[in-house]
């Protein structure tokens, strides 16, 4: 048996002889949690006008806060929810204020994966139809291939290899299986 003294409330707490008991450091559960709440609440600066928590920790792709907890690294947004707000219940945390750093649990909200992707659409983080890298045809392209589809003057083969892309591809475009929202060109 050992005696510590627990670093958040300074109370002298005993710790058994077994092996996960030796890594203890705190004296209870809500004292550890606390702590955690403290350390987390040093990487934010909430004097933005806006309201928002920016978070001044570590960030990783696209501006997302990260945050150590042990060996665990989670993103800073879902911290700050399931801290000051409650549990996620599997659910996305998405932000209210369209500012990936912020951390204030007012700008945070849970949605389903369908809605963090319309959220996404909505705020024009989503590349779509000709912002995409790897788009091979235009807005224009999809217009005139719909019209040379219907039109039946050419075959879907000569369409395809007239834009260099597949007989698949070309189909799903007239059909509107793809690309679905281009009404006109712009």
């Amino acid at each position: 048996m050992k005696v510590l003294v627990c670093p958040r409330c300074k109370y002298p707490f005993v710790v058994g002889e077994g092996n996960f008991k030796r890594k203890q450091k705190y004296c209870s559960r809500d004292c550890k949690k606390s702590d955690i709440r403290n350390r987390f609440l040093k990487f934010v600066d909430k004097r933005l006008k806006n309201g928002c928590w920016l978070w001044t920790g570590t960030r990783h792709g696209k501006g997302y806060g990260h945050f150590q907890i042990g060996k665990k690294s989670e993103k800073a947004h879902r911290f700050s929810y399931l801290e000051f707000v409650g549990p996620l219940n599997d659910k996305h945390v998405l932000h209210k204020c369209d500012n990936p750093p912020c951390v204030n649990p007012k700008h945070l909200f849970l949605g389903t994966n369908l809605d963090n992707v319309r959220d996404k659409l909505t705020k024009g983080r989503q590349p779509y139809g000709n912002t995409m890298a790897h788009t091979k045809v235009t807005d224009r392209d999809v217009l005139l291939i719909r019209a040379l589809w219907s039109s039946k003057t050419i075959t879907q083969r000569d369409i395809a290899a007239r834009f260099g892309i597949s007989i698949t591809h070309t189909y799903c475009i007239a059909t509107k299986r793809r690309r679905e929202r281009v009404l006109s060109a712009r």
